[in-house]
C-alpha cells in the first residue's frame, strides 16, 4: 500500500501514501513582504537562498522574526 501510486482523488486522507505524507508533512507558506505563494518550505528556501526551510518554518511557527530578511506565515486558502 505504501508504495502504490498517489491517486489524489482515492487518497487525500491516506496515511499509507508517501506523497499525502509529505506534502502534510511540508505546508504552503507564504511571504508577507510579497505575497507569493510557495508549495512548501523548500520551495521557498530556494527562492530566496537558503539551503534548508528550518528557519522559515520558524517564522510560521512565531519562534523567529525573519527568514532571509522576509517574514513568513503559513498559507491557508481560507
Amino acid at each position: 500500500v505504501g508504495s502504490e501510486m498517489c491517486i489524489r482523488d482515492r487518497c487525500k486522507d491516506n496515511s499509507q501514501c508517501p506523497i499525502c505524507y509529505k506534502e502534510r508533512r511540508s505546508p504552503s507558506v507564504v511571504c508577507v513582504e510579497t505575497g507569493q505563494i510557495f508549495k512548501n518550505g523548500e520551495s521557498a528556501a530556494k527562492y530566496v537562498g537558503l539551503a534548508k526551510p528550518r528557519s522559515i518554518y520558524r517564522c510560521c511557527r512565531g519562534e523567529q522574526e525573519k527568514a532571509k530578511g522576509y517574514h513568513w506565515n503559513y498559507y491557508s486558502k481560507e
